[in-house]
């Protein structure tokens, strides 16, 4: 964190900024710290901008805070002006974008974003997620499936839930389990 406190302070080189920034809310993230981790993404995006990457996870940093709606519009701005991103980083931030609108009740945006990231990653464990947590209403033991093979997926990827990320994640799928 000095490292990248230093690098802020001494430069003036806007992506320089910018990865430092970057670099202390993924030390935040780390820790569990959102808050502070939304404070440094709030900054890059003053300083820069137009941060696509610093858009989508400030998405993903609200989400994790219960804040669905500024997750949602985070991450759809971010998608807007991104100008390459693998198929699998899209399907992981449609997924967060369908579990925003799933959280605020909004099924009809969630089941869109929830059918384009199965369709772009078949093996996106988040994806899985958003599916059980379309389906926890209506039919649980569809919904406890989805849960389960979103826990299979998330295995077979190297540390998939070992960081607060994954964390993350696996309390969405014990969330779709419990009901």
């Amino acid at each position: 964190m000095r490292h990248a406190r230093r690098a802020f302070l001494f430069t003036h080189d806007k992506k320089i900024k910018i990865s430092a920034l970057l670099l202390e809310s993924d030390i935040c993230i780390s820790q569990n710290r959102y808050d502070k981790a939304l404070g440094y993404l709030d900054k890059s995006l003053k300083v820069y901008g137009r941060c696509t990457q610093c858009l989508l996870k400030r998405g993903f940093v609200y989400f994790v805070l219960g804040k669905y709606n500024l997750s949602a519009k985070d991450i759809e701005n971010g998608l807007k002006s991104i100008k390459t991103i693998s198929e699998d980083r899209l399907s992981y931030y449609l997924s967060i974008k369908g579990l925003s609108y799933c959280k605020m009740k909004l099924y009809k945006e969630a089941k869109n974003c929830q059918i384009k990231a199965l369709e772009l990653d078949i093996e996106n464990p988040v994806a899985y997620i958003l599916t059980g947590c379309l389906l926890k209403d209506d039919d649980k033991y569809e919904a406890y499936k989805n849960a389960k093979k979103a826990f299979a997926l998330g295995v077979k990827k190297f540390s998939y839930f070992n960081d607060p990320i994954g964390k993350a994640w696996l309390k969405e799928i014990e969330k779709i389990q419990s009901r």
